[in-house]
């Protein structure tokens, strides 16, 4: 605790005992001020807290301890009007050493006055307080680290609750078409029309749960880092043309129109054919599940320079902006009302995991809702031998 003014003001009628006291006392800076605020008298104390040597900052005004911002709204003035008003003026602040590093103190300024009550100086007292200050910044640090762990496990947990029940939703759709077909084949006679029809919806629902199955093993193999590549010399235009191949069928369903540019250029690329085709293929789907009927895909080739693009452009949905960032992030949907969940969102994941194995990278544009979305695939080219 600060001593009291009584004590203070005894001990420096006592100049053996004063003298002690400056000399010994390190832990406290005792500063000596006269009647203007200047330094009179400086401690053992002033010269470990503060830096400088008695000879350096006697006759030097006691502003020159204080930050600059307070020098500038008149700090030191108003502690020493304010000591000399009514005793004593107590604060904790920052104050600056000699070599310009802040510290954090604990300090008292007291006036001192004679007998018949003329003011003498004052005795300016400060305590360096930087480690408490340290540690409660750091016990506050600490605290914010854990309200974000918390938060962050909480956030963990919705995603992982989210993820579950989308998960369970997306393979209990085609499953229920599996069951429910296979339950009438198997209790009622049904016309070859009908089988026929039966036979097909079990075989495209069978398919679907499969790819849902296959794409989270893929997921889940790209996060180990255990997806591995069959690299060899495939064409640009062979891999776009075998994705153009696979989805026809299904955009022609939807009565979406797919028109495709696909010049006469040479681009061989480095990589395993099948999954540059699952990355094509993803898009392609991705643009025909949120094109509406009557809507329509492009789809080019282009070669520039070292590299190689592929561009999809849809009519469909669009994508808002706000959500741009978001699109290649696992089990991320846009579920707002124009665009309903679909999916368990990871396709998109997927595809630009295996493009930058490739050595390449995916970007997304869109103007905005209702105003379709253009993907575009860039890969590098092979050097000519």
């Amino acid at each position: 605790m600060l001593m009291s003014q009584q004590y203070q003001e005894s001990l420096l009628d006592d100049e053996e005992s004063y003298r002690l006291l400056m000399e010994n006392v390190k832990d406290y800076a005792f500063i000596l001020l006269d009647p203007d605020a200047g330094i009179a008298s400086w401690n053992v104390g002033a010269e470990s807290i503060l830096g400088y040597q008695a000879a350096e900052i006697i006759g030097q005004p006691s502003s020159c301890i204080f930050t600059p911002e307070d020098i500038d709204n008149q700090v030191p003035e108003q502690e020493v009007a304010r000591a000399a008003a009514v005793g004593r003026a107590e604060d904790e602040r920052w104050h600056i050493r000699q070599d310009g590093t802040r510290f954090w103190a604990s300090g008292v300024l007291m006036a001192l006055r004679n007998e018949t009550g003329q003011l003498r100086g004052f005795l300016k007292i400060i305590r360096d307080f930087s480690e408490r200050q340290r540690a409660e910044a750091e016990r506050i640090e600490l605290l914010e680290q854990a309200q974000a762990a918390q938060q962050a496990a909480e956030a963990a947990t919705r995603a992982k609750d989210e993820f579950i029940a989308v998960i369970s939703h997306e393979l209990r759709n085609p499953l229920n078409a599996i069951l429910g077909w296979s339950r009438l084949i198997r209790t009622r006679k049904l016309d070859e029309a009908i089988l026929t029809r039966a036979f097909e919806t079990i075989e495209r629902n069978a398919k679907l749960q499969a790819q849902l199955i296959e794409d989270l093993l893929d997921l889940s193999r790209i996060v180990q880092g255990q997806l591995r590549l069959d690299l060899c010399s495939v064409q640009a235009s062979a891999v776009t043309e075998a994705a153009l191949e696979t989805m026809r069928p299904i955009a022609a369903a939807k009565g979406i129109a797919l028109e495709t540019e696909l010049p006469a250029v040479t681009a061989e690329i480095n990589g395993d054919p099948s999954r540059l085709q699952q990355v094509l293929c993803n898009l392609l789907a991705n643009a025909i599940k949120f094109t509406p009927s009557g809507g329509r895909i492009q789809v080019w080739l282009e070669r520039s320079g070292p590299e190689a693009r592929v561009r999809v452009r849809d009519t469909g949905i669009g994508i808002r902006q706000e959500f741009l960032p978001q699109i290649f992030k696992a089990f991320r949907q846009d579920n707002t009302a124009n665009q309903n969940s679909h999916g368990l969102g990871i396709g998109l994941a997927i595809a630009r995991q295996l493009v930058e194995l490739h050595g390449g990278t995916i970007g997304v544009e869109s103007p905005g809702e209702g105003q379709g979305a253009t993907f575009t695939v860039t890969l590098p080219v092979r050097a000519a031998l």
